[in-house]
This record gives structure tokens, C-alpha cells and sequence, in this order.
């Protein structure tokens, strides 16, 4: 499985993760100004990705009054390390 962490908010976000990630399993980590990615009107672009989960850093989101979709999962910092040390994860960095 893959976890893209992505650390900023751009419109091709989507495109680099269904190039990069093909059929292979994945799930975003947002941080910083990717956090915007999982607010309420901008999840749906990520729907054709059949994405198994997204996690979105707690402190981005608060610190940036993200409306945060409820289909996206806040973490916190503690969280992050344990999801990017997984070993069910191969971790890409966008």
C-alpha cells in the first residue's frame, strides 16, 4: 500500500497521485497548505482515486480553518510518525 504525503496545495495533486499510485492501494497524509485538500468541496477530486483512507494533519487544520470534510481523518503529530513508519506503507513524498 501507498501513502503520498503531501505537503502543499496545488491543482495537480490528483493527477500525481493516479500516475504515481496506478491500481495500488493508497492513502494521503496532508500537511501544511495541503491540508485545504480536505476541505469540504475539494475531497471530490480525489473520488476516482478510490482512495482507502485520508489522513490530514490536526494542527494544519486548525491553524488554517480548514472546513475539514467528515470523510478525512485529523492526526496528530504522534500519529503521523507511526502512520509514515507502518511497514504496511510505502511512503512517497509529493
Amino acid at each position: 500500500m501507498l501513502l503520498f504525503v503531501i505537503n502543499k496545495s496545488s491543482n495537480r495533486v490528483p493527477e500525481l497521485v493516479g500516475l504515481l499510485g496506478g491500481a495500488k492501494k493508497k492513502s494521503l497524509l496532508l500537511l501544511g497548505d495541503a491540508a485545504w485538500h480536505a476541505s469540504k468541496g475539494m475531497v471530490g477530486k480525489f473520488k476516482d482515486l478510490h482512495l482507502d483512507k485520508i489522513y490530514v494533519s490536526d494542527n494544519a487544520v486548525k491553524a488554517k480553518g480548514v472546513p475539514l470534510d467528515p470523510g478525512c481523518s485529523p492526526v496528530s503529530y504522534d500519529e503521523m510518525i507511526d502512520l509514515i513508519m507502518d511497514e504496511q506503507y510505502r511512503v512517497v513524498n509529493i
